[in-house]
């Protein structure tokens, strides 16, 4: 994966457990400019995503929405 993806979710992992709580989610999705519904799609990222079941997402799953989503063209 990019340098870049790797750098946002090292910035966003708040943490630093290697992992993106909802939280963090919330926080990403507030610095993308996403206010209505924000709850609502932090949820929504956290099933799709946690393919583990334990809240959180990790590198992996984030570069897979880095991929799909671009991000939308925004850095974070």
């Amino acid at each position: 994966m990019s340098a870049t993806a790797a750098a946002a979710f090292a910035r966003l992992d708040a943490d630093g457990d290697g992992r993106l709580n909802r939280v963090e989610i919330l926080r990403m999705l507030s610095e993308m400019g996403v206010e209505a519904e924000r709850e609502a799609m932090a949820d929504g990222v956290l099933d799709t995503l946690d393919s583990g079941g334990v809240g959180s997402i990790g590198f992996e799953e984030f570069c897979s929405i880095w991929d799909e989503k671009s991000m939308g063209g925004r850095a974070l």
